[in-house]
């Protein structure tokens, strides 16, 4: 079964024509986002840095809506 509704987590790029420069600021964001999903799953990650991890994984997401949204508001235009 399909799903109607996109998670709020979730941003499509479907139907979006992305520069160079945005594509690799999504890229690098992603790459990131992997470093430190990794970190964090580490048994060796302290409890402190799991949480600077996940701060940083937040800010990282914001960062990526906030690009994607830049790309959707030029449709508008």
């Amino acid at each position: 079964m399909i799903s109607k509704g996109i998670p709020s987590n979730r941003y499509s790029l479907i139907g979006l024509e992305v520069d160079d420069a945005t594509s690799a600021q999504l890229l690098e964001i992603a790459r990131r986002h992997c470093k430190l999903a990794l970190e964090h799953g580490r048994a060796m990650t302290t409890v402190i840095r799991r949480r600077e991890v996940i701060e940083e994984i937040q800010s990282l997401r914001l960062a990526r809506q906030n690009l994607i949204q830049q790309l959707k508001s030029m449709l508008t235009y």
